[in-house]
């Protein structure tokens, strides 16, 4: 869900207006809060007839990450190496853990069509092009990184464990775990494992610093924009770093913010296998892996059951806005659910 709040700079708190202001090196006019999700927090400012992004990131109890200096950094490195359809970088403030861009003049893509994927794919491509050793061992792995089947499978279980620990968790949550989630999940591992161990995958192994790619992460087309002029822009980059080929392969087909349909997924697959050269057992790997990231994002999506209302951009609505939102999420990992299980029924070996 996304809250609207526009401001002239007199109404907003002196610390914004100094922070927005000693960014921009000039007077900024009006503040508009354009995005408040799961993760930042995204303002449109506007100055003069220049408009900018000013992204707040968030940050958790107990987690290190960087997200303002991996974006900027992996910003910069890209359009050193002449990528260039991504935001620029205006300024950022560490203390504040805020950065200013350039605005990007776009729209969403609700529907993607071949165009789309064409996009998608050059970005991929460009990135597949400086990820030799030298270049990928600079970075630190992506967020959440897979490079191995026992990575996703382990992640799962953490994710897992963490909602079994709570003891007042929300009911209608609890039950899903309890009785769709978790029945389900015990038998799609074992079966998993099980192909694995036909075509020879050994779910321990872990790929060489030889075939890490330069990951964005969270690649889709939901982190992106269509200008008017036809341009693809990709976005957010706060999880860059190395990862396998099979984790951004999966991701992608998979990821609940496009909804991809499940006819457009082995071509997609193709175009991607192509670029990252996988052979035969590398597709496999992908196959195998699929189901298990369906149930990663099983738990994914319910993490609007951990987090304060502010921290789901949901603070300034009431509580129907926020079970509704949180009935949707429910949903819509019952529905990835029905996905891992029917993907773990066939058998593409």
């Amino acid at each position: 869900m996304i809250n609207r709040n526009t401001h002239d700079l007199e109404q907003c708190s002196d610390g914004l207006r100094t922070l927005v202001e000693l960014l921009l090196g000039r007077e900024a006019d009006q503040v508009e809060r354009v995005s408040g999700n799961g993760n930042n927090g995204v303002y449109k400012v506007l100055s003069g007839k220049d408009m900018f992004a000013l992204k707040f990131y968030r940050l958790d109890p107990g987690d290190d990450r960087d997200r303002l200096g991996t974006e900027i950094a992996a910003l910069q490195f890209m359009q050193a190496n002449a990528i260039k359809n991504v935001p620029t970088p205006i300024a950022h403030d560490v203390t504040a853990n805020c950065a200013l861009f350039q605005w990007i003049p776009g729209t969403p893509i609700r529907s993607p069509d071949e165009t789309h994927f064409k996009a998608a794919t050059h970005f991929a491509d460009q990135l597949f092009g400086l990820s030799n050793p030298s270049q990928t061992r600079q970075w630190e792995l992506a967020s959440d990184a897979c490079l191995s089947l026992s990575d996703v499978t382990q992640q799962t279980a953490a994710r897992l464990e963490r909602f079994q620990g709570i003891e007042n968790l929300f009911p209608a949550c609890a039950k899903f775990i309890k009785t769709e989630f978790q029945s389900s999940y015990n038998e799609i591992l074992d079966r998993q494992l099980e192909k694995a161990a036909q075509v020879g995958i050994d779910p321990e192994s872990a790929i060489g610093l030889e075939a890490h790619i330069l990951s964005p992460s969270d690649f889709g087309f939901h982190n992106a924009l269509q200008t008017s002029s036809g341009d693809i822009v990709f976005l957010d980059f706060e999880y860059f770093g190395r990862d396998a080929p099979f984790k951004l392969i999966c991701d992608f087909v998979l990821h609940p913010g496009m909804n991809l349909p499940e006819f457009s997924w082995l071509s997609v697959i193709d175009e991607f296998a192509q670029i990252y050269r996988l052979n035969r057992q590398d597709r496999h790997q992908i196959f195998n892996a699929l189901p298990l990231f369906a149930l990663r994002w099983c738990m994914i999506m319910l993490n609007v059951y951990l987090r304060p209302n502010a921290d789901i951009g949901l603070a300034e609505t009431d509580q129907a806005d926020l079970e509704k939102f949180r009935k949707t999420r429910l949903e819509n990992a019952r529905i990835m659910l029905k996905r891992a299980e029917s993907l773990a029924r066939r058998n593409p070996f």
